[in-house]
């Protein structure tokens, strides 16, 4: 009980000779991390990301990954702007207003992709201008003024991807820095004019060159080829919606880079985790397709599949907050390891709440050694008490302990063995889905 005590209220032990599989630079970057008084930790996921890529730079070693950049605020979707038609005419105009922005919001639920949402959102305001042509475009502004497009919708995207413009090259850009709407009857001689960048194929006249601003996200939206050409009524509906369009943007676009950082974040965790407890290579990679398999069959949202790949990846991250030695132990534990062991799940829930995109993360890998009969730990949950994604998780990961263990052993043998424990340690439904698809993918692999 001394020890259990010294683990609980002091630092982990992360020096001597039993930490030398963990790299030096990540020792300080632990400590603080897991540090016994909230105060003493890091005050921010920024700052623990960085932490960790200075210990990056730092370690010599071939198992490390490029460095991320640092995950980015994920701003709030507002609700689409409100309506208030005064006419007839109005309210015609305020109708297909409000379907371009149904179009946008109901894409929303399925956790689209950035170059999904370009798409929408430029189908949405080229419908609502009744507009023969149109080009969204979104730019990396540089100080000097001139800007690199990052990423592009609509007529000739593929070629314009990636493009440099120089300062004043084009009128998309004008507008984007200037953040003010053009109109033009005969665009190709407005100064500044680019026919790489603003030209669009259409046989009616008017040109409109609107502005895509949100937070640290600059672009444009061009349209071309409407019957009377464009005119200021047109033009204040597109600008909401334009509005609005760009904060679901930026909001996708900060999700995007938030996840990139993520993910290289936790697989540089995982890489040192397999430094330090080597007697399981690739044990967290295995559980996390073994999820996603699980998952997969049983039709779960792209979102919700993602969220539980990564709670597989990371369940066991924890472990690195305990003494090296301890991991390393062979035979069977005694009581007071086993309590000590049973720590990773606390650890692991401190190191990764401060840095998921997930609220939902840190709570599945808290509770994936919680058992379906109510007997598992850390809070004895039972049944449909357990997160969805922790059931999946703890499926995942006895099938590779096992497998991993006997390495001879038929899978056959470990699945029946896993039915055996369905309603008392694991989900049965869970346990059933493994099942069906490690036979079904297996009957494929025979063809």
């Amino acid at each position: 009980m001394a020890t259990l005590y010294k683990q609980v209220h002091e630092p982990p032990p992360l020096d001597g000779a039993a930490a030398a599989v963990i790299p030096a630079p990540l020792i300080p970057v632990l400590r603080t991390a897991l540090a016994k008084v909230p105060a003493s930790r890091y005050s921010s996921a920024r700052a623990f990301t960085e932490a960790l890529q200075q210990a990056r730079g730092q370690a010599q070693g071939a198992f490390f990954i490029p460095s991320p950049g640092l995950a980015a605020p994920v701003p709030t979707v507002p609700a689409p702007p409100p309506a208030a038609p005064k006419t007839a005419e109005a309210s015609a105009g305020q109708s297909r207003l409000a379907t371009a922005l149904d179009k946008i919001t109901a894409l929303l639920q399925e956790s689209p992709g950035l170059p999904r949402l370009l798409e929408v959102v430029l189908g949405a305001a080229q419908g609502l201008a009744s507009a023969e042509a149109g080009r969204l475009v979104l730019l990396d502004v540089e100080p000097a003024g001139g800007a690199l497009v990052e990423d592009v919708a609509g007529d000739g995207s593929e070629a314009l991807r990636g493009t440099h413009l120089a300062a004043g090259e084009s009128l998309l850009l004008r507008v984007a820095v200037r953040g003010k709407a053009f109109r033009s009857s005969n665009a190709a001689k407005e100064e500044g004019y680019s026919p790489k960048m603003d030209g669009l194929a259409a046989s009616k006249p008017g040109f409109l060159v609107l502005p895509l601003v949100s937070g640290s996200l600059r672009g444009g939206l061009l349209l071309a080829g409407r019957e009377g050409g464009f005119g200021p009524g047109e033009e204040a509906d597109l600008i909401r919606l334009v509005r609005f369009g760009a904060v679901v943007l930026e909001n996708s676009q900060a999700r995007e880079r938030a996840l990139d950082s993520f993910t290289h974040t936790a697989e540089l965790l995982v890489s040192f985790l397999e430094k330090a407890d080597p007697r399981y290579p690739m044990h967290a990679r295995s559980v996390a397709a073994g999820a996603d398999m699980i998952t997969a069959g049983l039709g779960r949202p792209a979102e919700e599949q993602l969220q539980i790949h990564f709670a597989a990846l990371l369940h066991d991250i924890g472990k690195l907050g305990l003494d090296p030695a301890l991991l390393r132990t062979e035979g069977e534990l005694n009581e007071d390891q086993r309590r000590l062991i049973q720590q990773h799940v606390a650890l692991g829930v401190q190191l990764i709440s401060p840095i998921s995109p997930w609220k939902e993360l840190p709570r599945i890998i808290e509770a994936h050694h919680e058992r379906w009969d109510g007997s598992g730990y850390p809070k004895g949950l039972k049944g449909n008490e357990i997160p969805f994604g922790a059931r999946v998780v703890a499926v995942a990961d006895a099938f590779d302990a096992m497998t991993v263990k006997n390495p001879g052993r038929p899978p056959e043998d470990v699945l029946a063995e896993l039915q055996t424990a369905a309603c008392s340690q694991f989900d049965p439904v869970v346990i059933r889905v493994l099942e069906g698809e490690y036979r079904r993918r297996a009957s494929l692999l025979k063809r």
